[in-house]
């Protein structure tokens, strides 16, 4: 059986595929959060005022530099996902 064009295109990708495979696993890794960073959610929960209060609060301080904001992958209910983590400078 003769293989079509795009039988013969799969084959040539293949190592470029194995590059991609290896590029996606690494967005899927989760990272280890360091002592000291917090999601809002984290924050709303032990100060028992809402999320978007907590969200709008802490923005305000990233912005006047008094806490740092950053993604770190974490396993969310629905996958490994970036999360926005701050901690107090």
């Amino acid at each position: 059986m003769a293989k079509s064009k795009n039988g013969d295109r799969l084959d040539s990708n293949n190592k470029s595929l194995g590059a991609w495979s290896a590029r996606l696993e690494e967005c899927f890794k989760e990272d280890e959060v360091p002592d000291g960073w917090a999601t809002i959610r984290d924050i709303a929960d032990s100060t028992g005022v809402s999320v978007d209060t907590i969200r709008k609060r802490v923005e305000g301080m990233v912005l006047k530099g008094e806490a740092a904001k950053q993604n770190f992958n974490v396993d969310t209910k629905t996958g490994v996902k970036q999360v926005s983590h701050y901690k107090l400078n």
